[in-house]
C-alpha cells in the first residue's frame, strides 16, 4: 500500500490492477471498431446507470464496479457540458496508454487517467 494516496484511492488501484489488460483490450477494440475516440472507463463504488458494466465486485472479487461509455455518452447526458468538450479533448491523454476514468464516489466524481504500463 502507498502511505502517499487514501486508502479508497488504493483499493481503486488495487482493483484496476486486477483488471487493467483487460480494459486495455476493450478500449483498443472500442477504438478500432469506430466506436468512439475517447472511450471512458467508469470505476464505481456503488451500481451506476451509466455505460456499459463490464466487471462487478461480486464476479471478480473486487471493491469496484467497472463500466465502460464514452465522451459522446458523457455530453449527451451532460455530465461534460458541450462547452468544456474541447478543453476535455485537449487535456485526454493516448488511450494507447492511459485508460481514462470517471471515478465516481458518494460524496464526489472526478476524472482521472491511470497509466497501463505503471499498474500492469
Amino acid at each position: 500500500m502507498n502511505p502517499e494516496i487514501s486508502p479508497v484511492l488504493q483499493s481503486f488501484y488495487d482493483d484496476f490492477k486486477s483488471v487493467c489488460l483487460a480494459l486495455q483490450k476493450i478500449s483498443k477494440e472500442t477504438m478500432n471498431n469506430g466506436i468512439t475516440d475517447y472511450p471512458i472507463f467508469i470505476a464505481s463504488s456503488l451500481p451506476v446507470d451509466l455505460g456499459i458494466l463490464l466487471f462487478t465486485p461480486e464476479k471478480l472479487n473486487l471493491k469496484w464496479y467497472f463500466y465502460i461509455s464514452m465522451l459522446e455518452e458523457l455530453k449527451k447526458k451532460q455530465i461534460i457540458h458541450s462547452d468544456r468538450i474541447e478543453a476535455f479533448k485537449v487535456t485526454y491523454k493516448s488511450p494507447d496508454d492511459y485508460a481514462c476514468f470517471l471515478l465516481m464516489l458518494p460524496e464526489e466524481a472526478s476524472f482521472i487517467f491511470v497509466p497501463y504500463t505503471h499498474l500492469s
